[in-house]
Parts: C-alpha cells; sequence; structure tokens
C-alpha cells in the first residue's frame, strides 16, 4: 500500500527517519503487531515459533474497560456524523508506529515528503488502544446489516489514522522513545514496556543497557565497525550511510537468540548480580560466521559501494542467515561451545568454527542462484513477500541441511531401534557418549574412527572421529530428546515413573 510521508526529522544521507503520514485502518486492521516479546520457552530456530501467525504472538496487555469506552466514543461520534452536518474528529493526536525499509527513497518538495510502500508488518510503538478498539467495533458491525452498523463499516474501512512514524530505528531505539513519551511526558504504568518488549523498565540508563535490545545493538556496531567483518560498513547504522542492511531489520533477528532460553546466546539479565555483561562471544561467532558465508559465495557476496548482486545482504537474506547461524550451532552445540570460548575477552576470527560451518554452507553451492539470486538472475526467493519469503527460504536451507545431517545416521538408527523403545534410545546415546557397551548397544574405537555396532542389529555405524561422534550424540538429542536432550528426558521419565 503506497503512502505519502511527510518528513519530521532527518539527518542527512539517513534512512532512519520521522515521519508524519496518514494510515488507512483497513490496512493497520491486519498488519499491525502490538509488541515485540519473544516467548521465552520458544524455539527461535523453528519456522513455526518465528514466523507464524500473529495472532500466537504475545500480545499487550489490553484493559478492556478503556477498550470499552473507545469503542464507545468511536461509534457515537461516528453516528453524529451521520445524523447531522458536523464532521467527527477521531483521534486528532498521532499515534506511533515503527517500520523497516530498505528500498530506495525519491524525495519529493525538496527532500520534504515521498511516496513509499508499507512493509507486511508495523509495530504499534504507542497508541494500541485506539487501534484495537477500532478494530473490535469492526468485528461487531461487519457481521450486522442494519443501516447505523452499514454506516460504521464503510467509515471504518475508509477512516486513516494520524501516525508518526519511526522508519528504520531497531527495538532499542524504539524502546527509549517509548520510554521518553510515555513515563517522561505522561503517567504510564511500567509493567507496559514489558508487555510490550519483555524486559523490565529501569530508570537509571545503564540498567537499561542490561537487555537483548542493547546487545544486539553492540553487536551490530562491532560487526560493521570492525574492518576484519565481512560486513564492515555495509549495516545503515542510525539509518546512515550507503549500507545495504538496516541497522533494525538486523537487531530484529539477532535479538530471540539472546532472549529465548533456546537461544544460543541466551542471557539471563536478571541474575547477573552486577556482574559486567560477557557479549564478545556473540561477536565472535556472528562475525566468523558472517566472513565465511562471504567466503562461500563470493560472486553472491557484495563488494563496498557496488550494487547488492544476491539477497544475502538484504532483508530477507539477512533474516534467514540469522536464523541459519542460530540453527547450525544448534545442531552442532558441542563442538561450537568447545571452539568458542564465552569468556574471551577477545574479539577474532574463529577458524575451526568457519571449517565447521562452511561444511554445511558448501552444500547451497550448486544451488545458489536459485536460492540466493535476484529475480531477474533466476533467483526463487526475491521480492517483497516479506515474512512468506523469509520462511520458504529459510526451511529450504533447513531441509538441505537435515537431509544431510541425518541421512546416514537415520538410516542406520531406524534399522536398529526396537520400535523407538526409549530405553533402546538412552542406551544407545550412552554407548556412543562413552565409547563402551550398553544394553544392547556398543561402540568401540578404532585407529580414529569409532565402531556403533547392535546386537542381532543390521549392520554397523562408522562414526569418522570425534567431530562425527559428537554429530551423531546431538542427532539423537534433536530426533529423541524433546528440546531438553536425551539425559535429561531420561531423568525425567524416571522422576514420573515414581511419581506413578
Amino acid at each position: 500500500m503506497n503512502i505519502k510521508g511527510f518528513v519530521l526529522n532527518r539527518k542527512d544521507n539517513s534512512t532512519q527517519i520521522v515521519l508524519q503520514a496518514c494510515v488507512p485502518f483497513a490496512y493497520l486492521k491486519g498488519k499491525a503487531q502490538f509488541g515485540y516479546r519473544v516467548d521465552p520457552m520458544a524455539d527461535p530456530y523453528s519456522s513455526s515459533s518465528i514466523f507464524g501467525d500473529a495472532n500466537n504472538q504475545y500480545q499487550r496487555r489490553v484493559d478492556n474497560k478503556r477498550v470499552n469506552d473507545i469503542k464507545s466514543f468511536i461509534r457515537k461520534s461516528i453516528l453524529k456524523e451521520k445524523n447531522s452536518d458536523a464532521v467527527s474528529v477521531l483521534f486528532p493526536t498521532a499515534m506511533l508506529l515503527a517500520f523497516d525499509y530498505d528500498d530506495e527513497i525519491r524525495f519529493d518538495d525538496g527532500g520534504m515528503s515521498f511516496d513509499f510502500e508499507l512493509p507486511d508488518v508495523v509495530y504499534i510503538v504507542d497508541g494500541q488502544h485506539r487501534l484495537w478498539s477500532m478494530i473490535q467495533l469492526y468485528k461487531e458491525v461487519v457481521r450486522q446489516e442494519d443501516e447505523e452498523s452499514l454506516f460504521i463499516k464503510r467509515y471504518l474501512e475508509n477512516f486513516r489514522f494520524n501516525c508518526t512514524l519511526l522508519m528504520n530505528f531497531d527495538m532499542w531505539e524504539q524502546a527509549q522513545v517509548f520510554a521518553s513519551v510515555n513515563f517522561k511526558q505522561k503517567a504510564v504504568n511500567k509493567s507496559l514496556y514489558y508487555d510490550i518488549y519483555g524486559m523490565e523498565y529501569h530508570e537509571e540508563e545503564k540498567d537499561r543497557e542490561k537487555s537483548a535490545m542493547y546487545v544486539a545493538h553492540q553487536i551490530i556496531k562491532e560487526l560493521n565497525s570492525n574492518e576484519k567483518s565481512k560486513l564492515y560498513g555495509f549495516v545503515k547504522m542510525l539509518g546512515t550511510g550507503r549500507g545495504y542492511i538496516s541497522q533494525s531489520c538486523l537487531a530484529d533477528a539477532m535479538i530471540p537468540s539472546i532472549l529465548s532460553d533456546q537461544g544460543i546466546w541466551y542471557t539471563n539479565f536478571e541474575s547477573s548480580n552486577g556482574e559486567e555483561l560477557q557479549y564478545n562471544y556473540m561477536i565472535v561467532e556472528a562475525m566468523s560466521f558472517f566472513n565465511v558465508v562471504a567466503e562461500t559465495f563470493p560472486n553472491m557476496w557484495p563488494k563496498r559501494g557496488e550494487k547488492a548482486p544476491s539477497i544475502l545482504c538484504k532483508t530477507t537474506g539477512i533474516q534467514v542467515l540469522v536464523r541459519l547461524m542460530g540453527y547450525l550451532h544448534k545442531i552442532n552445540w558441542r563442538e561450537i561451545n568447545k571452539l568458542i570460548d564465552r569468556k574471551s575477552p577477545q574479539i577474532y576470527i574463529n577458524i575451526e568454527y568457519q571449517q565447521l560451518i562452511k561444511e554445511y554452507l558448501s552444500l547451497f553451492e550448486s544451488r545458489q542462484v536459485e536460492l540466493f539470486g535476484l529475480a531477474n538472475a533466476g533467483g526463487k526467493f526475491s521480492g517483497t513477500g516479506g515474512k512468506g519469503l523469509v520462511k520458504h527460504l529459510y526451511e529450504e536451507l533447513k531441509r538441505i541441511v537435515d537431509k544431510k545431517n541425518s541421512g546416514k545416521f537415520s538410516d542406520w538408527v531406524e534399522g536398529n531401534l526396537t520400535d523407538d523403545d526409549f530405553e533402546d534410545v538412552y542406551c544407545l546415546y550412552l554407548a556412543v557418549y562413552n565409547v563402551d557397551s550398553y544394553g544392547i548397544y556398543s561402540a568401540r574405537r578404532e585407529d580414529e574412527n569409532i565402531i556403533v555396532k547392535a546386537d542381532m542389529g543390521v549392520g554397523q555405524l562408522v562414526l569418522n572421529g570425534e567431530i562425527e561422534r559428537q554429530k551423531f550424540l546431538d542427532y539423537l538429542d534433536n530426533t529423541y530428546g524433546e528440546d531438553i536432550g536425551i539425559e535429561a528426558l531420561y531423568s525425567f521419565n524416571k522422576a514420573m515413573e515414581k511419581d506413578d
């Protein structure tokens, strides 16, 4: 949907802009997202939890009495206009919205306005009650056929909200704007901050830095400013510069990995006990990952100052790559946790980590044009499909990885497990973990390999060294461990048996 935005504030050469615009209710009722909160129990690398229905997302707390009062006000105002010559004045003060935008901006009126297309998702930073109230009223009248209801329905379908738009502000920056508007300019319950952003509000600025938003903000600054990084100069920090990636897009993709307790960088900020935050290891992993992506696909990675030849450094590609990084970490967590020292203060490129990731990235090389190319070059995932394209590309990459990672393992396991008996799974896990015999399974070393057998089973499984042994244990954890791992699930099952 095309909108004309009028510039309220902008730095020179910046794509981080504050705009004023009239935004149709018909658009907002289907596209607006009421909060950023991440389900702390959700897997950030599951396509269903990350790219699911907006109705499954955490919603902000809504005051039902206030909603009913506003809904009544809207109805009365519209009917007053219907029955008289008076023009109703609904919500003259601006609603505050935020969204990402990385298309080219063509200014009109000497740089004071421009036309742009609103994206698939916008966030309600301030003003959720008026929108929620109007949505509820619309749901009521759309089912009625009396004259008043039909008039209200048509009125709402043509109504436009007065909005202030924050373009390309990342979540950390939006939160500061929200806090300024709601806590300094008017009295608002501070629990609302948690409802939106999933973390507590702190009066002291240094305490506000104990948040996933702030950590993501700092990681991105380092990726963009470190000359060793392949993202050096590629990020539009504060919306400024000729970079390829918006800071807000990259931050939004990283935050679930920090906030969810299943995220690879999960940080419990409330239990830090005054200790300084350690996030250099996150920078090491992110920088090493993006560098090996650039080295694996040199023809797809942009050269600084030139037009991007693929989607890898566009919104779709970046969101997919961040989640792919998390997924590859998850299925190789034992090895990666050994390779990357979480307590090291150094920022460096981890070559051993890159070698591991390269094994997976090489699976995409033969299809790189199809997967990452622009539409005019034959790319299947280039365009303006928003989260739909992100979801489909991520699922395709994940499918390719899973096929590679589980093919050899799954064929042998399926032929040597007794009807998925969990006792058998646990014995197999212990046999490989300890390189010993448990139940019907045995594992022994032969030179650098580990040979796995099952009594009366089908063939033997040859694991090529420690790396493949750890990958097989990860495969068992991910396939049979129900998100908590084989050992934890075995202990849980035994505890439940005792309770029975």
